[in-house]
């Protein structure tokens, strides 16, 4: 007679989960690393030795009867940093070049995987690198510390500063910082002063278009669909959906070419959650009251927004080819988009 047995047997072929996998990509570097003779030894004596064959090469004495060097009489300084500048830049691509070739054939040889691409890439970053990003993003919260799991969307930040930060995916790659005032005038309506907002660049153009490409696909096709069959948007809309643990937060991040706005939907205290998916994700939460928000601004003629106009991406633009930012060249950087 068989036994019953009624618990699933344990599984061992589960494609591992982020953190598994970023531990896994770590540890096979630095083995990697350290079992590689060569590249340690490249990387310890390639600088210390070219830098003895420079300083010996240009060392340079005033007085030819002296043998005593005095290093601040050395006309060759300059000459020397210009060298040792270049040096290290050959010897960074030397590094550079050999992590990429490497690289390249690991993720061609597990692509069949379906391994977690952000995992990789934050194996090969560093999390300081992504906060000076999202500060440039518009982002100050106090709330977004360096770590690893950072990529996961794990630091608090505000609508506004939401808001700010998408904008650079609408224009061209620029931030625009929010500005409460433009412009303040005195009780006969002659204009005192005016105000103009913050600007900076943050990613190249070509990258602001793929990301309008990414975004408008969550509205055709993905979490935001419903704006297109059940409120019957027939705009170009980009826009992402965000779920926090617990369904505590509801986010919907919507834009068109000439507006960006974004909802929040929660309480200050975490305790306050829905229990369910299907009630408490951004897409049941936050995108409505985007949505009907967005039907009384097209709805307004004095604000001048319509459904006819179109994102300002270029024709010929291919979102799948590779990034050739050089190719897109802006003459007068922000006053040429601004104007």
């Amino acid at each position: 007679r068989v036994k019953t047995v009624s618990e699933k047997p344990p599984k061992s072929l589960d494609i591992p989960g982020w953190f598994k996998q970023f531990w896994i990509y770590t540890q096979r570097d630095f083995w990697a690393k350290i079992s590689n003779t060569q590249y340690i030894a490249l990387n310890i004596l390639e600088a210390p030795v070219l830098g003895f064959i420079l300083a010996y090469l240009i060392r340079y004495i005033v007085d030819p009867d002296s043998d005593v060097y005095v290093f601040r009489e050395n006309a060759n300084i300059p000459i020397y940093i210009f060298m040792g500048t270049v040096v290290a830049i050959f010897f960074g691509l030397i590094i550079s070049a050999e992590e990429i070739f490497k690289d390249a054939k690991i993720l061609k040889r597990e692509r069949f995987l379906n391994l977690s691409r952000s995992a990789y890439l934050m194996s090969k970053l560093n999390p300081h690198a992504l906060v000076s990003l999202i500060r440039s993003f518009g982002i100050n919260s106090l709330d977004v510390y360096p770590s690893m799991s950072l990529c996961l969307g794990t630091c608090d930040m505000s609508v506004a500063e939401m808001v700010s930060g998408y904008s650079a995916f609408v224009n061209r790659g620029i931030r625009t910082a929010p500005l409460l005032v433009n412009r303040i005038e005195n009780n006969t309506g002659e204009i005192i002063t005016t105000f103009q907002p913050r600007m900076n660049e943050v990613i190249s153009a070509e990258s602001s278009y793929k990301m309008l490409e990414m975004l408008q696909a969550v509205i055709n096709e993905g979490t935001g669909r419903r704006l297109r069959f059940r409120y019957n948007f027939t705009a170009q809309i980009g826009g992402k959906t965000g779920t926090t643990n617990n369904h505590s937060d509801g986010w919907f991040m919507g834009f068109v070419p000439r507006l960006v706005s974004g909802c929040w939907v929660g309480g200050e205290n975490r305790d306050i959650h829905f229990n369910e998916m299907s009630t408490g994700q951004g897409a049941s939460t936050a995108l409505p009251i985007w949505a009907k928000y967005m039907k009384k601004v097209y709805a307004d003629p004095s604000l001048d927004y319509s459904e006819d106009e179109k994102f300002n991406i270029p024709e010929d633009f291919e979102p799948c080819n590779k990034m050739e930012s050089d190719s897109i060249i802006i003459e007068n950087g922000i006053d040429d988009i601004f104007q």
